[in-house]
């Protein structure tokens, strides 16, 4: 008898793992795609609602406090945040984008003149390291004809190099073709933050409404949640963002580089890619610097990148644990598995359906007790 509930016990056990496994596999090949699928569908049209509910909760704490302390109008202190936030981004966007025109005025200068300085430098280079084989006493043919392969090549690959460099100066421009639309979508996102931050408590209200009992307060529960985590998201990576930025704009206008705003720019977008990270930019611009004996800049760049490197480490559990509240480990298998499913948005997508999955559970955990 005792073999025979062992067995069944058994038998249900392996039973629940098949099905969740076939619950995993479909979801990876039907369920997540057809996801992917809609999410790009639905994003490019939901995109100034999407941001408004983002900046709502990013200025709820805010407005709640000003409200409760001073017993403002909610409407009145929403108007003036958002007046205050956006007029500062757009005095910044303005200060930003004549900066960037002007560096990217001058680096258009120097594209004619690119793939002869960069292929004088090539040879350099390799002149120095035949030096170097010639020495050791080895095969001359051997070498002479790895170098005249390379050397042949290495104009075609500068040209088009040089071409790929002025497609993103066109590119550039083109996104300044753009602006309408862009000031389009940002009128539209003013006027939804607006509504949602003033009418919040309401709007959950109605949605709850239409939902039984039960389901309106794992709702009430998950949208609090969800909030939370993802103004904790978005806010870890601005901020992180905002410290790489400064670090090596700081960095690299005392080193005396003429285009530090854009290349800090550069950098600090990178930064926000976990697999990327600084390193990506500054590992093989030091090699490039010590390699044409600019020992003194290579040095610099080396110090700022570890410096930023350190800072970063130091600070990024701090400032995503104090704001996101998840564990790294089940932020790495996040982006993991975002990346699998959804590509490079899946960086994001994942620990955010990670914390969207974790506050449902914790939500119908507490419908449960009650």
């Amino acid at each position: 008898m005792k073999d025979t509930t062992n067995l069944i016990k058994t038998a249900i056990i392996t039973g629940i793992i098949l099905f969740v496994l076939l619950g995993v596999f479909l979801a990876y090949y039907y369920v997540f795609p057809a996801l992917k699928g809609t999410l790009e569908y639905l994003v490019p049209i939901l995109l100034p609602f999407i941001l408004a509910y983002v900046i709502a909760e990013l200025i709820d704490p805010s407005v709640t406090y000003l409200v409760q302390r001073y017993k403002f109008d909610r409407g009145l202190v929403v108007l003036v945040i958002l007046l205050i936030l956006f007029g500062g981004l757009l005095v910044g966007l303005i200060w930003l984008i004549s900066r960037l025109a002007i560096e990217l005025m001058e680096l258009s200068k120097y594209l004619p003149d690119l793939p002869s300085n960069l292929t004088s430098t090539v040879l350099e280079i390799f002149n120095r390291i035949s030096d170097y084989y010639y020495s050791l006493g080895l095969s001359y043919d051997f070498f002479q004809q790895i170098v005249n392969n390379i050397t042949a090549n290495a104009e075609k690959f500068l040209n088009q190099l040089t071409v790929i460099v002025g497609q993103l100066l066109s590119s550039s421009i083109h996104f300044l073709a753009l602006v309408p639309e862009v000031l389009l979508v940002t009128l539209f996102t003013l006027m939804a933050t607006f509504f949602i931050a003033r009418d919040k408590e309401k709007i959950a209200g109605k949605i709850a409404s239409f939902l039984p009992k039960g389901a309106s307060l794992v709702f009430d529960s998950t949208r609090k949640e969800i909030g939370l985590a993802l103004v904790g998201i978005i806010r870890a990576q601005l901020v992180l963002m905002f410290i790489t930025f400064l670090q090596t704009l700081i960095g690299l206008h005392f080193l005396g580089y003429d285009y530090a705003l854009i290349l800090a720019l550069f950098v600090s977008l990178v930064d926000a890619l976990p697999i990327l990270g600084p390193g990506a930019v500054f590992i093989p611009w030091i090699l490039l610097e010590a390699i044409s004996k600019n020992l003194r800049l290579a040095l610099g760049l080396a110090i700022l990148y570890l410096f930023i490197t350190v800072v970063r480490q130091v600070l990024q559990p701090k400032i995503v644990s104090a704001n996101v509240g998840i564990h790294p480990l089940e932020a790495l298998l996040g982006i993991y598995a975002g990346l699998k499913i959804f590509g490079v948005l899946g960086v994001f997508i994942g620990p955010l359906l990670l914390v969207i999955i974790k506050a449902f559970y914790r939500g119908w955990k507490k419908r449960i007790k009650e």
